[in-house]
Parts: structure tokens; C-alpha cells; sequence
């Protein structure tokens, strides 16, 4: 049956945008750092190796794949944000020239945290989806005990899911939220 977006085709094409992403994101971050001088080409051609070498890395893909969407919203809220300070008659200037304040700079830490956030999150969802870390398969590289008797790691196991839950998570979160009020709260009366 026909669909009026049929967006199927697309699939095929999954490799090809994470390696622009990368390629884009390393070039402009080389560019803008100058970390490795002034040199466009040398840029480019960096930003192109890291770009195949994340092209055969199926972890690297998937977490590209995972985190895109995440961020594409965070960059929509963004601009309605913007567009919601111009409307009231606040100039773009105006707004960048208050975030870049010392007393101010606490927006970017929770931008930047929520991009950390992100980008670990999917990155740790590609690995649980491709089956875990390789080299950690049930009894590869387990150490045994003199009888030859593999060692219960269910403990483990168990740890790590109670760590990486939801829950967890967002208890860590709303520990993070409070702690940064606090602080800024403190911070702002002396």
C-alpha cells in the first residue's frame, strides 16, 4: 500500500548519515579550535579518517542513530527558545552577550550535561542492544578457582542493572538538579 511518506528507502541510507555527522562535527570542531593549526586540508582529511573509522564500527553507528533524534530536539528547543526571547524584543546579541557572562555560565553546564548525558546514555544502549561489551561472554575470561569452578558473577550482573535503572537514573538526576540549585542558591547571597 502506498503511504503518502514512505520513508523505507531511507534505511538504506543509515551508514552514510552518522559518517557525514562525524565528518561535519570533527571538521567544524578542528576548525574552530585550531588544535591542529590552520591547516583546512589536514582538518579535512582527519575529519574524513575518523569519519570511516566510526563508518565500520557498528557501535559508533547505532549510537549515532540513538542520540540524533535527542539531539535534534534539544537544538528545535533551542531555537523556539531563541525565538521566544527575540519576539519579546531581546536581541540575539543581547542574549548571547548574557550567557557568556562568569555569573551566567551555568547555562552551558547543563547544556553540555545534557549532551553528556545523551551521548553516553546511547552509547550504553548500543551496547546493550549488541549484546554487551565483546570479550565478556559468559565464561570468557572468567576466573576460575583451583577446582576449575567458575565463580558466580550474577552479583555483578545484578549491580550494574540496578545502577544503570531508570529509577537510579532519574534519582541521580534529581540529585544533580538540587545540588546545582543549591549551590547557585548559596552562591547568589554571599
Amino acid at each position: 500500500m502506498a503511504a503518502p511518506i514512505n520513508l523505507g528507502l531511507l534505511y538504506n541510507f543509515n551508514i552514510i548519515f552518522p559518517f557525514l555527522l562525524v565528518w561535519i562535527l570533527v571538521y567544524a570542531v578542528l576548525g574552530y579550535t585550531k588544535a591542529l593549526g590552520n591547516n583546512k586540508a589536514l582538518h579535512a582529511m582527519v575529519a574524513l579518517l575518523l569519519a570511516f573509522m566510526a563508518m565500520f564500527s557498528p557501535i559508533a553507528i547505532r549510537s549515532i542513530q540513538i542520540m540524533a533524534p535527542f539531539f535534534v530536539v534539544l537544538m528545535v528547543f533551542l531555537v523556539f527558545f531563541m525565538l521566544a526571547i527575540m519576539t519579546i524584543g531581546i536581541e540575539e546579541t543581547t542574549v548571547m552577550a548574557a550567557v557568556k557572562k562568569p555569573e551566567n555560565l551555568f547555562i552551558i553546564w547543563w547544556i553540555a550535561a545534557f549532551v553528556l548525558i545523551i551521548g553516553f546514555g546511547s552509547f550504553f544502549k548500543a551496547i546493550a542492544e549488541s549484546g554487551g561489551v565483546p570479550g565478556f561472554a559468559e565464561g570468557a575470561g572468567t576466573p576460575t578457582t583451583p577446582g576449575g569452578e567458575i565463580p558466580a558473577s550474577g552479583q555483578e550482573e545484578d549491580f550494574f542493572k540496578t545502577l544503570f535503572h531508570p529509577k537510579v537514573l532519574g534519582l541521580v538526576f534529581v540529585m544533580l538538579v538540587a545540588l546545582f540549585t543549591v549551590n547557585r542558591l548559596a552562591s547568589s547571597t554571599s
